[in-house]
């Protein structure tokens, strides 16, 4: 089995570990006169459903261009080597003269791919260090079946797709009979195991309810953010100083700009049929805002956090999304 089955996991490695991978491995896929660049003159042709022991791989993309000046072959099955053309930025090339016809894919490899797979590699390809994942529990009504999708990592950050998969798509795993024990629209704990079932994706993963799920409370997920974000080894030290002074900033706009915005929370979020009472009260140390509003769940924070950290980076101050405004 390669040591590398995706390019995120590549580019971890340092240039002799990927040079030592492109010697010892060859790629297989589908030769298509067609080429997909614009500088025609450089190629002849492109390939594309790329394999590695017999597995779809990212490792290329979805395709690769074939120079001008590779071997001369037929459209369809085929095989090749590939080197490391840059390493900033990251950029692979075939070797033309490794290029061949082949009369089928290898097949008799991608049993022994499923069931060599392990933890240890998904702990490295999805920066985890346990089996533990949270997931979203619901009924998708439309196909009649049950779902656990948006799947993340304890510090609730996105787990990415499975490494084989060159599509990128969130990974979703489906049940055709109701899952008991838990309910629906919430956000569980989760442990995982490789099913070692599916031979065309090795990492397959399924939730093992050996382990009971544990639901996910909102204090224990923004205590957990908070404690992730302070034990964060980066040290991403300027994210959280913007945070801070733009949060800062938005807050002493205007004298009254906070009591407008907890009003404002309060009557958003009220209760199905129902006025929002509110009550402010004030301590020696403390201002305590109370309403009878409906509770906040996880997803609303999720998506608060997401989209406050996703303007942080993406749009000018005057334009940053305002948490407090739900």
């Amino acid at each position: 089995m390669a040591k590398f089955v995706s390019k995120a996991q590549l580019k971890l490695a340092d240039i002799e570990e990927i040079n030592k991978f492109f010697e010892d491995n060859i790629f297989q896929g589908v030769f298509s006169n067609e080429i997909k660049s614009k500088h025609p003159e450089w190629f002849k042709g492109s390939v594309s459903n790329i394999r590695l022991d017999g597995a779809t791989t990212d490792i290329l993309g979805s395709y690769i261009n074939v120079p001008a000046s590779s071997n001369i072959i037929k459209e369809g099955p085929c095989q090749f080597k590939c080197r490391l053309k840059s390493h900033s930025p990251f950029q692979i090339s075939l070797i033309p003269n490794s290029l061949e016809n082949i009369d089928n894919f290898t097949e008799t490899s991608l049993t022994d791919v499923a069931e060599n797979a392990t933890e240890a590699d998904l702990f490295q390809l999805w920066g985890v260090d346990s089996t533990e994942c949270i997931g979203f529990y619901h009924h998708d009504e439309e196909k009649e079946i049950y779902v656990i999708d948006d799947i993340r990592k304890p510090n609730f950050d996105h787990i990415p797709y499975y490494p084989t998969d060159s599509d990128k798509r969130p990974i979703r795993l489906t049940y055709h009979k109701l899952i008991y024990g838990i309910k629906e629209n919430d956000y569980y704990l989760f442990n995982w195991k490789l099913s070692h079932r599916n031979i065309l994706n090795p990492y397959e993963i399924y939730i093992d309810f050996n382990t009971p799920p544990r639901k996910i409370q909102p204090k224990w997920f923004i205590d957990k953010l908070f404690k992730d974000r302070h034990d964060d080894k980066s040290k991403n030290f300027s994210s959280a100083t913007n945070f801070l002074d733009t949060l800062s900033k938005q807050l002493s706009a205007n004298d009254s700009t906070f009591i407008y915005e907890l009003l404002q929370n309060a009557n958003d979020y009220p209760v199905e049929g129902k006025m929002v009472d509110v009550v402010f009260h004030i301590t020696d140390n403390y201002l305590l805002f109370l309403h009878s509003g409906d509770a906040f769940n996880v997803r609303n924070i999720s998506a608060i956090l997401r989209l406050f950290f996703e303007s942080l980076l993406t749009a000018p101050r005057s334009q940053v999304f305002n948490p407090l405004k739900i």
